[in-house]
């Protein structure tokens, strides 16, 4: 019976160890959708937001600092 309980939390440990390590390992990635504004498109990931398309005309253009309240991940260029 000992030697029961030994094997059962060996796996358990061993279960929780791969599940562990596959987190790390893996790298997940969401696949945000691309929402449009009147002069720009961009995609929101977590707490920041990216601008991936540029539409206006403007020869000279000001990229905002946080778009829907979320940072913008490339206004530091």
């Amino acid at each position: 019976m000992n030697q029961r309980k030994i094997s059962k939390k060996f796996f358990i440990i061993l279960a929780i160890c791969i599940i562990s390590v596959s987190f790390f390992y893996f790298k997940f990635e969401v696949h945000a959708a691309v929402k449009k504004s009147n002069t720009y498109d961009y995609k929101i990931s977590g707490k920041e937001v990216a601008i991936v398309k540029y539409k206006g005309k403007a020869g000279k253009v000001v990229i905002p600092s946080k778009i829907d309240g979320k940072k913008n991940s490339y206004h530091n260029w």
